[in-house]
């Protein structure tokens, strides 16, 4: 009956049969997965099954309900593949001569409805952010940072921070979400499309988490113009260049190095800004550059919208920047945070169950827990998007925004991802 995969018994797949034909070559499904299913590499081993495109239209048959296990087992032919390699994935499962799915699958109608759900539950969701806003932007006054106003600030600490990072968390610790333990796999697949548009849907967070972290957060459908998105591109396109296989690994190795330094400089440098306005000699002097280092930071950061001059010599952050000083105020709007998403999951779990019962994979008897990510990223993301139209966050595509989709941040990593202590301080 779904739930944890447990990596049990050794899972080799057999690798003959006809390979496809170049029409059936267009993928039919979206997989992914969380944890490893160690020692057998589940994981891994599911991704390279679900390439396969005979297995993929196989298992695209139990949306209309669970398969005949000869008919099954016809669908599967060719493909290399077998029912019992399925099982051995836990894919599927059988109950007498036939088959019901055992993972999560999605087809565009589950997305349609999921979606459907969300606009209406996410709108509840805000609503009860709302209800807190007073409290809230009482908190985010503790944080004063003249050239972040607290709208943007709130879109990070409460869109991205609270009902992203901690309500993955809460709801994982709740029972609401499976989240996999040691040795297990929770594998998925998605049919593309539906779902509707994703922009507007502010639930997708990109990280370098490292002591100093740099964050974009915002609609996973913008191409991102921030750290540390600019990174990975620049990384790929020399990591891409072409030169011989012997020395590509060097060039692997030189890039990783110079993606740390410039990230530990960009940190450096707004982490300094977080206390006020500097020159570019004070920010020399402060994080250790040298004055064309700075310079051609302060060139690129103000670009980006970073950072902005005010006056005729001195600079400033446009962006949230969080260090130790703030570690109090970001607490207390964590906890109230989780307290607004407690009580609202209390109330509306039921409801929420209830509407989804009709999904593919839970009419077959797979826990509504097992798509709790996929599921809570869309109800927080509705949320977000009502709190931008309320004006209560701040809009990732407004007009005088030059890179539209997502709003960074620099933090201390401490500051947003320590322990959260449900005490007041």
């Amino acid at each position: 009956m779904g739930g944890l995969r447990a990596a049990t018994g050794l899972c080799v797949l057999t690798l003959i049969g006809t390979p496809p034909t170049p029409a059936e070559e267009e993928p039919l499904l979206q997989a992914s997965y969380f944890g490893s299913g160690e020692p057998d590499q589940l994981g891994p081993q599911f991704m390279r099954a679900l390439e396969k495109p005979r297995v993929q239209r196989a298992l695209l048959s139990f949306a209309e309900g669970p398969q005949e296990a000869g008919v099954f087992a016809a669908a599967l032919r060719g493909s290399g593949l077998t029912h019992s390699d399925l099982e051995r994935l836990q894919l599927i499962r059988r109950y007498g001569d036939r088959f019901a799915l055992d993972f999560w699958l999605s087809t565009r109608e589950d997305l349609d409805t999921i979606r459907a759900v969300a606009e209406v539950e996410g709108k509840g969701l805000a609503a009860a952010v709302l209800e807190r806003r007073d409290e809230i932007e009482a908190l985010l006054e503790r944080i004063p940072q003249p050239g972040a106003d607290p709208a943007t600030l709130a879109f990070f600490l409460v869109g991205c921070v609270s009902l992203d990072w901690d309500g993955l968390n809460l709801t994982a610790e709740k029972g609401y979400r499976t989240e996999p333990g040691p040795g297990e796999y929770l594998p998925r697949a998605r049919e593309p499309g539906g779902g509707g548009s994703r922009r507007g849907l502010y639930w997708g967070s990109h990280n370098m988490h490292q002591p100093t972290a740099l964050t974009t957060f915002g609609d996973h459908d913008a191409v991102r113009y921030g750290f540390p998105d600019l990174l990975w591109r620049m990384g790929r396109t020399l990591n891409g260049m072409e030169a011989p296989e012997d020395l590509k690994p060097h060039i692997a190795d030189l890039v990783a190095s110079w993606e740390g330094a410039l990230l530990r400089q960009v940190g450096s440098l707004m982490l300094h800004l977080r206390d006020g306005a500097r020159t570019r000699d004070e920010l020399a002097h402060a994080a250790k550059l040298t004055g064309g280092e700075v310079d051609a930071l302060l060139g690129l950061l103000s670009e980006l919208e970073y950072v902005e001059k005010v006056g005729n010599d001195r600079f400033r952050a446009k962006i949230p920047v969080l260090t130790e000083r703030d570690a109090a105020a970001v607490g207390a709007l964590r906890r109230l945070g989780r307290k607004i998403m407690e009580g609202w999951l209390a109330e509306r779990y039921d409801a929420l169950r209830q509407a989804l019962a009709g999904l593919t994979a839970v009419r077959q008897g797979v826990p509504l827990a097992d798509n709790f990510y996929e599921i809570w990223h869309y109800l927080f993301a509705v949320a977000n998007r009502t709190l931008v139209e309320f004006g209560f966050f701040a809009d990732p595509y407004a007009a005088d925004r030059k890179y539209k989709g997502s709003i960074p941040a620099v933090y201390r990593l401490s500051v947003v991802m320590g322990p959260l202590d449900t005490e007041e301080r």
